[in-house]
């Protein structure tokens, strides 16, 4: 072997053996975990204290929700807690996502930020029902592969937000007192108030007083086929949710 290619192979070692040091010894993000019947937790010091209220927000919201939406299989999950809203970006890598992000999740675990330092606008209550609005999306991963969800955010949003019990009264917003009802299609865009966390726990309300939970299921497994689902297009879905909303909320004597 030539000096060369012996440099070469040195070097090609040293790189390998830098890596396995750098992942044996490099910090753990998240020192302790904690273990609970279909979770497991991980988290930092910040959530010491905490960890037991969120560990039984999340249990005892699980069987209700699998009941409600009845997945086909569900692993455990993981729960990951960042310490503060700089270490959720960091470890999620999503440095530039706007401060009401605080969640996000996948088919087997959630990240969050944590329910002690969780950022403009949040509360520690407010943080636990993020939680349980993570776990949802957990739940629909595994009824659905969101292969259209930049179509469909509207439906996971809301069952996210109805589950979670994210409820905000109609009569709080102004635009729907005022008749201006949003289109399903700018609830997938708009942050601009009402936006889906706003009006989502009403939408999935409306369907299953009218078609049963069983339909916000089948809506997740048909890709939000309305017409086989529920027997409307979707303009005279928005026509009869914008009635269900007056009737109930709006409705003066």
């Amino acid at each position: 072997m030539n000096k060369k290619l012996q440099k070469a192979a040195l070097l090609g070692a040293a790189c390998v053996i830098a890596v396995l040091l750098y992942i044996q010894f490099k910090p753990n993000p998240f020192p302790y975990t904690l273990e609970s019947e279909h979770f497991t937790f991980y988290y930092t010091k910040t959530d010491q204290d905490s960890i037991h209220q969120l560990r039984d927000k999340l249990e005892e919201n699980y069987d209700r929700i699998v009941e409600d939406l009845k997945p086909l299989e569900m692993r455990r999950i993981k729960v990951k807690i960042y310490p503060d809203l700089a270490a959720y970006r960091k470890g999620t890598d999503r440095p530039d996502s706007p401060d009401w992000v605080v969640g996000t999740a996948g088919k087997d675990e959630l990240h969050m930020v944590s329910p002690n330092h969780p950022g403009p606008g949040k509360t520690y209550d407010t943080m636990l029902g993020v939680a349980v609005h993570e776990f949802v999306h957990c739940v629909t991963f595994n009824l659905t592969s969101y292969t259209s969800s930049g179509s469909l955010s509207w439906l996971y949003e809301s069952i996210a937000v109805y589950e979670a019990g994210q409820f905000r009264n109609p009569q709080e917003l102004q635009s729907l007192v005022k008749g201006k009802y949003p289109t399903l299609k700018q609830l997938n865009l708009s942050q601009e108030e009402p936006n889906v966390y706003d009006v989502g726990y009403i939408i999935i309300e409306y369907i299953r007083d009218t078609w049963g939970m069983s339909a916000v299921r089948d809506l997740i497994t048909s890709s939000g086929n309305m017409p086989a689902v529920l027997g409307k297009n979707e303009a005279d879905f928005e026509k009869g949710w914008y009635e269900f909303v007056e009737g109930k909320y709006l409705k003066t004597n």
